[in-house]
């Protein structure tokens, strides 16, 4: 399974991700959770999934619509005061949740192809965070 085939399976499976992910996050960083104090967890599953989709176009096939998709999402998590330092937080449970619903499926090479996507996407969200 490639990266590409895998946000198919993601797609798929967007209830279970979405669940299994905040379930865990909020777990395993409890201090996550004020970022959701009144948010409508329907919605932001389905805006974890759009990412994800936008993380593998962006890794795979790239362009300026999916890299402006990732300056965006920069900017919100700048504006809810996310700070740099919960972004290994979150690639950490994710790609738990990956492995777990891939089973399988999940090999070295996928696991290294979306911790490289992430990483990249990541990169360009933090470019948004004022200079230091």
């Amino acid at each position: 399974m490639n990266l590409e085939e895998s946000a198919s399976f993601l797609l798929m499976n967007q209830d279970r991700l979405a669940e299994r992910f905040y379930e865990r996050l909020f777990k395993e960083h409890p201090e996550t959770r004020q970022f959701f104090a009144g948010i409508d967890m329907a919605h932001q599953q389905s805006k974890l999934v759009s990412a994800l989709v936008t993380v593998q176009r962006h890794s795979t096939v790239g362009g300026w619509v999916s890299e402006n998709y990732l300056h965006g999402l920069g900017k919100k998590h700048v504006a809810l005061k996310v700070t740099p330092e919960m972004f290994p937080h979150f690639e950490s449970v994710l790609m738990k949740v990956l492995a777990e619903l891939h089973e399988i499926n999940w090999t070295n090479l996928l696991a290294d192809s979306w911790k490289d996507a992430l990483r990249a996407s990541v990169k360009i969200m933090l470019s948004e965070y004022p200079a230091e």
